[in-house]
């Protein structure tokens, strides 16, 4: 087991320590930790149900 958190698991322990405070901003709009792990967890499970697995890369070649 790693000692080292991943990104997933910071946005999900913030989520649920401090869930309406600010996480995410730009000069548009914000998100709270919440808002950002919800929309995260979306994308996620949206790449998996079109068959993207754990190890896999995306993006532009």
């Amino acid at each position: 087991m790693s000692r080292w958190l991943h990104i997933g698991d910071v946005l999900r322990v913030n989520a649920t320590l401090y869930p309406d405070k600010e996480g995410v901003a730009d000069l548009y709009r914000s998100l709270t930790f919440k808002q950002w792990n919800e929309r995260c967890n979306r994308l996620a499970n949206g790449l998996l149900d079109r068959g993207l697995k754990k190890g896999d890369r995306i993006g532009s070649g």
